[in-house]
């Protein structure tokens, strides 16, 4: 299986959202659990993907055709596995982008992945604003606050969102992920609450050490 992500990929650059959907729901059938289909297959796609055009080997509409019929089989995905899902464990997280971060599929998995094992999530998406958040983050008081940042340029406001969210009266935990995490030490810029998040294999181990519960998916 170790080429499937290749085939994917090809499926991907062509905007084939059945062909992309049938090499997903095969490997799922198969056995493969959800943090290999994110980690291993998706995601790796996706890096490629954005390799091509780094490359000049395809173009921007390219990698945005890729990416849009990704979203799509991501979300088809998440509604396939509804059979596995967790009973609700009583935890809920918030899911953003930094202003400004456009990338966000990566939180996405993220938010599938921990509704898969029981906790009640809400994504806001790509680039919210930090008054935003706040405001979202007050009126659900969430247990978690999980913040993504790829773009090194838009680090520079995470101290900020940090520390803002964290003086919230409930007191949340920040959950900072995203490719930064794995490329940089981001823990200056990270205060008591903080917690930071590499991959989704880190994420299930963390929600585990919350929960001391396993993190295994299709119990």
């Amino acid at each position: 299986m170790e080429q499937s992500w290749e085939v994917l990929v090809d499926a991907l650059l062509d905007g084939d959202e059945d062909r992309a959907w049938n090499c997903v729901r095969r490997l799922s059938d198969a056995g493969y659990d959800s943090i290999w289909i994110y980690e291993k297959l998706l995601t790796k796609a996706m890096v490629h993907t954005g390799w091509l055009w780094e490359q000049n080997r395809i173009t921007i509409a390219d990698e945005h055709l890729a990416t849009s019929t990704c979203d799509f089989v991501l979300t088809r995905y998440h509604y396939y596995i509804r059979k596995w899902r967790a009973p609700k464990n009583g935890k809920s997280v918030m899911f953003l982008c930094l202003d400004q971060e456009q990338h966000d599929l990566g939180i996405k998995m993220c938010a599938c992945l921990l509704e898969e094992l029981g906790w009640t999530t809400r994504l806001l998406g790509a680039s919210v604003p930090l008054e935003q958040a706040e405001m979202m983050a007050k009126k659900w008081q969430p247990d978690a606050i999980a913040i993504s940042v790829s773009i090194p340029y838009h680090a520079r406001s995470l101290n900020l969102y940090v520390d803002t969210l964290e003086k919230l009266p409930h007191k949340p935990t920040i959950v900072i992920g995203g490719r930064l995490v794995s490329m940089y030490d981001l823990s200056p810029l990270c205060n008591n609450q903080t917690v930071l998040i590499g991959n989704l294999t880190e994420l299930a181990k963390w929600q585990e050490r919350q929960l001391g519960v396993s993190a295994d998916v299709r119990n």
